[in-house]
């Protein structure tokens, strides 16, 4: 049997992204950065929608847009989705040597600190 590349050509390539990847697990890291980033927005309209109950749709449409446009700039931001890409390719360099995901390591963290 001829030695030659075990698994696929991606597996090796650093930067080769799947389309998963590129849509859907990097838009997941950016909209949670920019839900931290946009704190204050995004608590405005959580408290909006709990003073206003079944009425929220309606008015808390000011609160709402607001919240979008801030979350929205980030996503629209060229260097923004450079900064998460390299970052989910630095996690999945590590996971690719390691075996241990992102959410078991923040796990043992947390339990760690207890």
């Amino acid at each position: 049997m001829a030695e030659g590349r075990r698994g696929f050509a991606w597996q090796e390539d650093e930067e080769f992204l799947r389309k998963v990847e590129v849509e859907v697990l990097i838009p997941k890291k950016m909209r949670e950065y920019a839900k931290i980033k946009c704190a204050d927005y995004c608590d405005a309209f959580t408290k909006c929608c709990k003073e206003k109950g079944l009425t929220m749709a309606y008015s808390c449409r000011k609160e709402n847009g607001a919240m979008k446009e801030c979350i929205s700039g980030y996503y629209k931001n060229k260097e923004f989705f450079e900064m998460c890409k390299k970052e989910y390719l630095a996690e999945r360099k590590e996971f690719r040597e390691t075996g241990v995901r992102q959410k078991d390591k923040a796990k043992a963290k947390t339990e760690t600190s207890r």
